[in-house]
């Protein structure tokens, strides 16, 4: 963490994406992608939610108002989930944060509200395209 300034962390202090994501790059690159996915399993199962939320598809259909309680400074379309069918849903991520920490996020989601779906990465490109079986 020292390499990206990060020295001594405060956990009530807002830090800037830009460490965010430098930190996520440098520990991607020391101990590989899967660690991301476990980093964003954790913190979806842990982030505070609308208590409106009960079901994994609806988290879904609300990412970006998950997003924009968690995240100071973000981009309005961060996330967009689209229902495809019944049972599928295609979420893109328009937001610069690592794909992989973003599939760990959409599979803690899918843990925390105990659903058996299936996601995969259609596109990493942008912190990634999932597409979501139910």
């Amino acid at each position: 963490m020292d390499q990206v300034g990060w020295n001594n962390i405060e956990p009530d202090k807002y830090y800037p994406h830009e460490l965010q994501r430098k930190f996520y790059d440098e520990l991607s690159k020391k101990v590989g992608p899967n660690v991301l996915v476990e980093i964003g399993k954790n913190l979806a199962m842990n982030l505070p939610l609308p208590p409106v939320i009960t079901t994994f598809q609806q988290q879904i259909e609300t990412l970006h108002v998950g997003f924009h309680m968690n995240f100071k400074n973000g981009p309005e379309n961060a996330y967009r989930s689209t229902k495809i069918n019944e049972n599928t849903y295609k979420v893109e991520v328009n937001f610069d944060q690592p794909t992989h920490l973003n599939l760990g996020l959409l599979k803690g989601f899918a843990q925390r509200f105990d659903s058996p779906a299936i996601i995969e990465i259609v596109d990493p490109a942008n912190g990634g395209t999932f597409l979501i079986q139910l």
